[in-house]
């Protein structure tokens, strides 16, 4: 028997208060073939449950954008290959500099550190500034609605 139902899980970026998360998932809601939609602000993600034939991906996202949002899912898996090529690429040379039989006035082992060093540290500043970045985006958004609710 063949399950009449759907359900993917969709990333997006923009969501910074619950009244963000419930606009999106009013307009999810709203679409027809949608039975179920939920919108969780802590992941920035949307699970929404939906007749297949009803409702086609394209129209989902399309009404994440229409409520002033963005799906990210692209985005996040070019972030996620950059990063594995990086570690490719600096983890074969850590490999050969292991092999090789490097005559250096100093331990192998200390430019393997140095080697080794910057890629850590690319991988956790790109992290941390986009949890700044977020975190800068939240302020920002709440001094708007302060802002707003002074003016009326």
């Amino acid at each position: 028997m063949t399950s009449d139902k759907e359900n993917i899980r969709i990333k997006i970026k923009g969501m910074t208060c619950a009244t963000c998360a419930k606009t999106v998932e009013k307009s999810l809601a709203n679409l027809n073939g949608v039975l179920k939609a939920d919108v969780n602000l802590a992941t920035e993600t949307a699970s929404v449950e939906l007749m297949p034939g009803n409702v086609e991906l394209k129209t989902v996202k399309k009404a994440i954008q229409e409520a002033g949002y963005e799906e990210t899912r692209k985005k996040e898996l070019k972030s996620r290959l950059i990063r594995i090529i990086i570690g490719f690429v600096f983890g074969i040379l850590l490999m050969l500099m292991g092999y090789l039989k490097l005559t250096l006035p100093f331990e192998k082992s200390l430019l393997m550190l140095l080697v080794a060093t910057p890629p850590f540290i690319m991988v956790e500043i790109w992290k941390a500034n986009r949890k700044v970045f977020l975190g800068v985006e939240l302020i920002i958004g709440r001094i708007n609605t302060l802002n707003i609710l002074r003016r009326n």
